[in-house]
C-alpha cells in the first residue's frame, strides 16, 4: 500500500518482510537480485544494508519512504514529519529569532521557507532527548517525594500502603 508519505506492507507480507530483513542482516554471503529470466545482479554491502532496513520496518508495520537527508522539505511537509501544525512550525520552530530548526527561502525575497530533512531529524532527535530525560526528572521528584512523605510519618513503614491495616 502506498500513501502520500511512504510505503506499508500488507499483514499478509509481514511474515516474509521479517524473513527476508533477518536473512539480509544475519548473511555476510554476497546478495544477488535477479531481473527476469537472464539477468542477476550483486547488490552493494550499502543496498543490502538499506534493503534489510526497510524489511524490518516494512515487517513491524511501519511505512516507509526514501529520500535524502538533505532535501529540502516544504513548510507543510516538515510540520506533518515532525507531528505539528504549519502555523505553529513557522512561529515557534522555524521562528524568526531564535528558531530551533534551520531553513532556507525559496528563494531571494520570498517569504517560502524550505526545510533539510536532516535537520528535522535532529530536531526530533533532540526532542525525544529532552523528553527523556524531563521523564527522568520527574520521576526522581517523584521518588524523592515519596522517601520523604515516608520519613515524616512515624510509624509508617517504607512499602506499606494505605489502608492495609483494619
Amino acid at each position: 500500500m502506498i500513501n502520500d508519505y511512504g510505503i506499508g506492507a500488507e499483514e499478509s507480507d509481514r511474515s516474509a518482510l521479517n524473513d527476508l530483513a533477518e536473512a539480509l542482516d544475519s548473511s555476510g554471503a554476497p546478495v544477488g537480485l535477479r531481473i527476469g529470466k537472464d539477468e542477476a545482479l550483486e547488490l552493494p554491502q550499502s543496498a543490502k544494508e538499506a534493503l534489510a532496513r526497510v524489511a524490518a520496518y516494512l515487517a513491524n508495520a511501519h511505512f516507509v519512504s526514501i529520500q535524502p537527508v538533505d532535501e529540502l522539505l516544504t513548510t507543510q511537509e516538515a510540520a506533518d514529519f515532525v507531528g505539528v501544525s504549519r502555523p505553529y512550525l513557522i512561529e515557534k520552530l522555524l521562528g524568526f529569532e531564535d528558531g530551533q530548526i534551520p531553513y532556507v527561502m525559496r528563494a531571494p525575497g520570498s517569504s517560502h521557507r524550505r526545510v533539510k530533512l536532516a535537520d528535522l531529524v535532529a530536531f526530533r532527535e533532540r526532542q525525544a532527548l529532552e523528553t527523556a530525560a524531563y521523564g527522568r526528572g520527574v520521576l526522581q521528584d517523584a521518588r524523592s517525594a515519596i522517601l520523604k512523605a515516608q520519613s515524616s510519618s512515624p510509624g509508617v513503614e517504607a512499602g506499606a500502603s494505605a489502608g492495609a491495616s483494619a
